[in-house]
């Protein structure tokens, strides 16, 4: 009895930690990260940085390996 008590608690909770876990990532990923893509901007400049595109050319990485 006490194991299916202890198994019922733990899938109920599950469901609210996915939840919670989504929310605090979200509320991180609107707040937190914009701020510290202004900071890599200040940093960079121009030249770029490639953590903000999927593809590059050999030359956009070596330019920004040059600034």
């Amino acid at each position: 009895m006490a194991k299916a008590s202890g198994g019922q608690a733990v899938e109920s909770r599950t469901g609210w930690m996915a939840l919670a876990a989504f929310l605090l990532f979200t509320v991180f990923a609107a707040t937190i990260l914009p701020r510290q893509a202004g900071f890599a901007e200040q940093f960079t400049g121009a030249a770029g940085s490639p953590d903000t595109s999927f593809l590059y050319s050999q030359s956009d990485l070596y330019s920004m390996a040059e600034a």
